[in-house]
């Protein structure tokens, strides 16, 4: 192991009572937006509307989405002098009463119901701006909503239902809310959620969609952003060539649209406007009640972080000193103890630790996507020129192995778990994959002692890869049925 010195509104009635009963934590409607006492008279209300699901990811994303996924995995190990914060789902022994089972669900739903608000007046007849000087920006907010209404679905059924590849078609997902309303449904099947709502959602929304809208907002989804999110979805249906297709769709195709060596530090480290290797980020301010980097440790001092994940030793055996992405660790010492702690929600310079812009989609996950899906389409050859465009902006001096067949699968896969670690892939990884989450027996010091995690391997038909339903939804709707423990 390398050391320290070498690294340098919901579903149903429960929206109502957690949103109540969680301090603020997700208010129903938040301060930049256009609330229910305000009729959508214009197309400007539409549009401010719009933000409603991207300010929800924020907050969502600021305290789960980024972490959880490799907190239940075995890219990071619980550091047992930090806080012991979620160790719930690091140990896998969450339950419907967990807090974050809950604001995960919630905080999802609530940006859904705001597209839905969008969506249930500017579609068919009841869209009065057909025949105005709004009709195309009517158009593409309704693309934009419909798309987002897409993502938040997928981001709860990956975490509620199994995965779609192996799910049966009785296998039940989350319910595709449609409706403004608050209701009381039963939860959709896995496969319907994807194959009659969320690609019939995405691919409307493509049709729709203009080039030039929001070309040059990374804060907003546009037609690049549409695409890499097909192509996520495509990818974990196992369908191939569509994520072959919307991954390309997504990138320039060169290369040039990856930060280089010299510019990856700064993808975390300076503002993300207009970062070409960003496609999608929720902005971040320092008067914003969302500190990102907060839950991996607190400080900005190496020799008195308090953290409260650690790289696990085992991946820390992957990271090369020639790899740039070397930077995202540190060694950090606390109680006389060292660590190796993730460094990239760290912070902007100048501001308060971890406050920091989450990245949503970046183009190095497409080119990975786009290698991924080649090797299945069996070419090989583009495959690995795709990966090779990452490799040489992430490695000094890098020379190509030229690998084929298993070997350049197997070295994609390599890439996506450095290239995505730490920003909320890993968990979906192994479940798409259908692999076994394996953990370093090593403990959570650098040098490979302390302590060890207490769960080492959770097989891929454990129950537990799927999140319960929360039990304030249990509670309110009894049309409701729990997964199976």
């Amino acid at each position: 192991m390398k050391t320290i010195n070498t690294i340098l509104k919901s579903v149903g009635l429960s929206v109502l009572l957690t949103f109540t009963s969680c301090s603020g934590f997700l208010d129903v409607t938040p301060h930049d937006a256009t609330d229910d006492k305000n009729s959508l008279e214009t197309i400007s209300d539409y549009d401010m509307l719009m933000k409603d699901p991207y300010a929800s990811m924020r907050d969502v994303m600021g305290s789960y989405y980024i972490l959880l996924p490799d907190i239940m995995s075995d890219n990071l190990t619980l550091c047992y002098a930090g806080r012991l914060s979620f160790n719930e789902f690091f140990n896998f022994n969450f339950n419907s009463t967990t807090f974050g089972v809950s604001a995960m669900w919630s905080g999802a739903y609530n940006g859904i119901m705001a597209t839905n608000k969008i969506i249930n007046t500017l579609e068919g007849e009841t869209n009065k701006f057909t025949g105005t000087a709004d009709e195309a920006q009517a158009k593409n907010i309704l693309a934009e909503a419909l798309a987002m209404r897409a993502f938040l679905h997928f981001q709860l059924v990956r975490l509620y239902g199994k995965d779609y590849k192996v799910a049966s078609e009785t296998d039940l997902g989350v319910p595709y809310k449609t409706l403004a309303d608050v209701t009381l449904p039963s939860r959709n099947t896995v496969k319907d959620v994807y194959d009659n709502h969320i690609v019939k959602d995405l691919e409307k929304a493509k049709t729709l969609m203009t080039a030039e809208y929001n070309q040059k907002d990374n804060t907003r989804l546009n037609r690049k952003s549409l695409c890499a999110i097909m192509a996520k979805v495509y990818l974990t249906m196992g369908k191939y060539q569509e994520a072959a297709n919307n991954a390309a769709a997504a990138i320039a195709g060169d290369g040039s649209d990856i930060a280089t060596i010299e510019q990856f530090q700064k993808l975390w480290t300076s503002p993300m406007t207009n970062v070409s290797e960003i496609l999608l980020r929720y902005p971040v301010l320092s008067t914003d009640d969302v500190i990102p980097g907060n839950n991996w440790g607190q400080g900005e001092s190496k020799t008195s972080y308090k953290a409260e994940y650690v790289a696990s030793a085992a991946f820390v055996d992957l990271v090369k000193n020639t790899d740039i992405r070397i930077t995202t660790l540190t060694g950090v010492s606390s109680g006389g103890k060292n660590y190796v702690a993730v460094w990239k929600w760290n912070g902007r310079p100048g501001e308060a630790a971890g406050n920091v812009d989450i990245t949503a989609i970046r183009t190095s996950e497409m080119y990975l996507t786009l290698a991924e899906a080649l090797t299945e389409l069996n070419d090989d050859p583009n495959a690995l020129k795709t990966l090779n465009y990452l490799r040489s902006n992430r490695y000094v001096n890098f020379t190509s192995p030229n690998e084929t067949g298993t070997a350049l699968k197997n070295a994609i896969a390599l890439e996506r778990r450095l290239e995505l670690s730490f920003e909320g892939d890993r968990f979906f990884e192994l479940k798409r994959k259908g692999l076994d989450i394996v953990r370093d027996e090593r403990g959570d010091e650098a040098d490979g002692g302390g302590v060890a995690p207490s769960l080492l391997h959770l097989p891929a038909n454990s129950p537990y890869f799927l999140l319960p339903i929360p039990q304030s939804e249990m509670d309110a709707n009894k049309n409701m049925e729990q997964n199976k423990y």
